[in-house]
């Protein structure tokens, strides 16, 4: 009988840094980074660049901040954005498939975090997802 390969998880690690990726946005990191699986890191990012991509597409040249706050051995990851100081082009706004959002709550969900995105009152729009880093005997 031939061996089975052996399945090894990747080993924890700190998120990606998401300075460039968030560009000209306003970053806001707090607290003490803490190890997460490779499959949250990958998540984070998502998060962040589904929630820019709509601002780009929904709120052309809105003020947006970014947040990575490291809390309860976990991150949360948010995006905020004003409203659209330019004109938003309609057609570019209704490219896409529709289901980016939907698709970061399943994602979100199934590594064990909790994700929410609505409007804001006077305007603009919040992603947040908090998302689980790895336990000390090095478990997620």
């Amino acid at each position: 009988m031939p061996e089975q390969p052996t399945v090894r998880e990747p080993a924890p690690a700190l998120l990606p840094d998401l300075r460039p990726l968030v560009g000209l946005a306003d970053l806001e990191v707090t607290g003490t980074p803490v190890l997460v699986s490779p499959a949250v890191g990958q998540a984070a990012v998502r998060v962040v660049q589904e929630a820019l991509t709509n601002v780009s597409k929904h709120a052309p040249n809105a003020h947006v901040e970014v947040g990575m706050h490291y809390e309860g051995g976990g991150v949360r990851v948010s995006v905020r954005n004003g409203v659209a100081r330019s004109v938003v082009d309609a057609r570019l706004a209704a490219s896409g498939s529709g289901t980016g959002l939907h698709g970061l709550r399943r994602r979100v969900e199934l590594l064990g975090g909790t994700f929410t995105a609505g409007p804001e009152p006077g305007g603009g729009f919040t992603v947040h997802a908090r998302l689980p880093g790895v336990q000390q005997d090095g478990s997620s």
